[in-house]
């Protein structure tokens, strides 16, 4: 159900909100993710990057679930894939400061995290897209729910409601309870819009 999609990953995802050297601000969400190199959030370029050519200074990643918030400094902790052609980044959280934390963060780096296949998604399955959209609920996880509309490249397509502060959060399958990758934008049509799930295949490949 919708109901156990959310308390099975809402411990995952995260609020980001990251300052540039300008003094720019950006915001949205993220996953948190266990690499080899240690914890990542892991969410969309234009998140943790504006275009604008600054770098952020500091990342605020913090979870509502866990009551916890870890500080990123230093550039060096910020990867981006756009060179790639992904609206892709990451933040490293080793090492970084928590600010708040019961430990939980640490169970989450060490749970093991589903990743869906392309061979197990088919138009029409019924996804869950998690978040803190800026219009949502201002104290927990966000939770829209929508199915896979068609294919489009190294993108799902949806009609899940992708709102700003959406972008970087978790798309779980529901028949898998996997994660199916990174809510990343809604392409508005002339009436409908649908949105588009970076695959989280390609990410962690």
């Amino acid at each position: 159900t919708v109901a156990q999609i959310v308390s099975g990953w809402q411990n995952r995802i995260a609020e980001v909100s990251c300052t540039n050297a300008d003094g720019e601000e950006m915001a949205g969400a993220a996953t948190l993710v266990a690499f080899p190199q240690g914890l990542m959030a892991v969410s969309n370029d234009h998140v943790i990057d504006d275009g604008s050519g600054y770098w952020p200074t500091v990342c605020v990643v913090g979870v509502y679930g866990l009551g916890g918030r870890v500080v990123s400094y230093d550039s060096t902790r910020f990867t981006s894939f756009r060179n790639y052609g992904l609206d892709y980044a990451q933040v490293n959280l080793e090492n970084a400061d928590y600010e708040s934390d019961d430990g939980t963060f640490d169970i989450v780096a060490n749970n093991y995290m589903p990743i869906c296949t392309a061979d197990e998604v088919g138009i029409g399955d019924e996804i869950v897209i998690l978040g803190y959209p800026w219009n949502g609920s201002q104290s927990s996880v966000t939770a829209s729910r929508g199915i896979v509309s068609g294919y489009d490249e190294d993108y799902y397509v949806t009609d899940a409601k992708i709102e700003h502060g959406n972008s970087g959060g978790a798309a779980i399958l529901m028949k898998k309870n996997c994660w199916l990758g990174i809510p990343t934008a809604a392409v508005v049509g002339g009436v409908e819009s649908y949105g588009r799930i970076l695959k989280g295949e390609l990410v962690l490949e």
